[in-house]
């Protein structure tokens, strides 16, 4: 069993007035549809996270909750997004977590950490992310430079290659007009350079907690 992170609205439910309504608290156990197909997204799994700093940065684009609560919870890992979620097929939520605080600098530092990994980053957007980490120029038209330089955006981030689209999702973060958005963006960049077993060895954690701690 591992020590993992739920996160629920601020009444404890996910999936709130759906079909798949879960209510949670201390705990409490739920368990996947039997005989399902054990795929992240379906019903033949329940959604966790294994770091309670990687929940709350992915949560723009995973729950999109408000207010959320952050469980600690307990149950057996059966599959993976790398490191983005996990999925069990029984969960026990144990008790309420105070969940981190993270400012927008944080989350697009955290973005550009996760792309600046891959290992051939394009020499001009290079450059301005080592700007924006120094705080030599963390302007919202250095990035809009940037992203322009990386690649020409298409017309889904989801289209273009993923070494391309970590390094617009973290130039859009800091180029962002609203917080949401920018916490999206920086999401984005942290799927994209931590998801599936080719970029396992990408540590989301650990630049999640320099992140954290230096900025």
């Amino acid at each position: 069993m591992s020590t993992l992170y739920k996160l629920t609205d601020e009444n404890c439910y996910t999936r709130r007035g759906k079909s798949n309504e879960t209510r949670w608290g201390e705990n409490v156990t739920h368990t996947a549809r039997r005989g399902a197909t054990r795929y992240l997204c379906t019903s033949g799994v329940i959604h966790a996270y294994e770091s309670p700093l990687l929940a709350a940065l992915f949560n723009p684009i995973h729950t999109h909750m408000h207010s959320p609560l952050l469980w600690e919870a307990k149950g057996k890992i059966v599959v993976r997004d790398g490191q983005v979620k996990c999925g069990c097929v029984r969960l026990t939520t144990l008790r309420q977590v105070p969940p981190p605080e993270i400012t927008i600098i944080q989350r697009v530092a955290w973005a550009i950490l996760c792309a600046r990994s891959m290992s051939d980053p394009p020499a001009p957007w290079g450059l301005w992310a080592a700007g924006w980490l120094s705080g030599r120029d963390r302007s919202a038209d250095a990035a809009r430079k940037a992203e322009v330089e990386t690649a020409a955006p298409a017309p889904n981030l989801r289209s273009s290659a993923a070494r391309e689209c970590a390094a617009i999702a973290a130039a859009r973060a800091c180029a962002a007009e609203t917080a949401a958005v920018a916490c999206m963006y920086a999401a984005e960049a942290g799927v994209w350079r931590g998801a599936g077993p080719f970029n396992s060895h990408i540590n989301l954690h650990a630049f999640a907690e320099q992140a954290f701690k230096d900025y």
